[in-house]
């Protein structure tokens, strides 16, 4: 994968920051200190930041302490992204972490595996700082295990993930009034906006930086556009119309805060103001003919399906 982040960010970077190697107050809620420094580095942050999440994607066992399957309600815990957020929070970070979030998952499972490799070497050289522990065995299929949930990590989809995402505060008010539709449209764009449109940004600013012609659309563009149509992320404006997605104003409202999180992803999903404003009320108040070539023509469809 070719990464490229918006900031140049150089902060002390731990190497292996893990539950494992934090030392907890034994009756109060709160870290003492963080130990094992032999990895320690300068780098981006985000390094330690998703090296920590990579055991919100393993299970508890054999590898170590894994949180995959973990009641968070019950247990107290926070999610993966709750602790992302609270990083965010607290780092005052100005970059948004999921845009290459399966990139830096992915490195962490790589890493953790050489890591593994090198404790085998030792352990078959006959130089390992400890005599008991796993066995070569054990090393070796964790070392192939940990490939292999990176691979998972790169081609996983982001859109399951989506559909337990709790509404925020701003919303719950408004619970009951939320169809099923509304969930999954949701989870779709969450998912494709942290897929596709965050990690396109800096292609497509580069693209327009090299335009000569200031009208002329970014080619990355329209390959965004044809993904949004195949995930059926495309027209969700016209809200309570049979033209539109089946959402409510109150529903495709929160969508559009999710859409204009970027500046590019309204026009990815043809979503863009004020056009789709001014359409609406042509295809509410209009005259049939003026609201079916004007509003076919924003949906970009046949005229005959503008129809009312």
């Amino acid at each position: 994968m070719d990464v490229v982040l918006e900031d140049d960010q150089t902060t002390i970077v731990h190497g292996d920051f893990r539950l494992d190697n934090c030392i907890f107050h034994p009756t109060e809620n709160r870290i003492l200190g963080v130990v094992d420094w032999e990895l320690s580095t300068l780098g981006h942050p985000m390094s330690d930041l998703f090296y920590f999440c990579m055991f919100y994607h393993q299970p508890g066992g054999m590898m170590g302490n894994g949180l995959q399957g973990t009641k968070f309600e019950e247990s107290g815990i926070p999610t993966e992204r709750e602790y992302i957020r609270a990083y965010m929070r607290n780092s005052q970070c100005l970059i948004r972490p999921e845009k290459h979030r399966k990139y830096y998952l992915a490195l962490s499972f790589f890493r953790l595996a050489a890591i593994v490799q090198g404790v085998h070497k030792r352990r078959v050289d006959g130089n390992a700082s400890q005599k008991t522990g796993k066995t070569g065995t054990d090393l070796t299929f964790g070392c192939r295990l940990l490939c292999s949930q990176a691979r998972n990590v790169i081609n996983m989809s982001l859109e399951n993930e989506y559909k337990d995402e709790p509404l925020p505060d701003n919303l719950i008010c408004f619970k009951e009034h939320l169809t099923e539709n509304f969930y999954t449209y949701r989870a779709k764009l969450l998912a494709f906006m942290d897929e596709v449109i965050y990690p396109a940004e800096i292609v497509y600013k580069k693209q327009r930086a090299e335009l000569s012609d200031p009208w002329q659309e970014a080619p990355i563009m329209e390959a965004i556009k044809e993904e949004a149509k195949t995930r059926g992320l495309w027209n969700l404006w016209l809200p309570e119309s049979r033209n539109g997605a089946g959402l409510s104003n109150l529903e495709y409202a929160p969508l559009c805060e999710i859409m204009g999180r970027s500046s590019i992803g309204p026009e990815a999903m043809n979503c863009s103001a004020p056009d789709t404003g001014n359409m609406e009320v042509l295809e509410r108040y209009g005259n049939k003919k003026k609201s079916t070539d004007c509003v076919a023509a924003r949906l970009r469809l046949p005229r005959h399906t503008g129809d009312r």
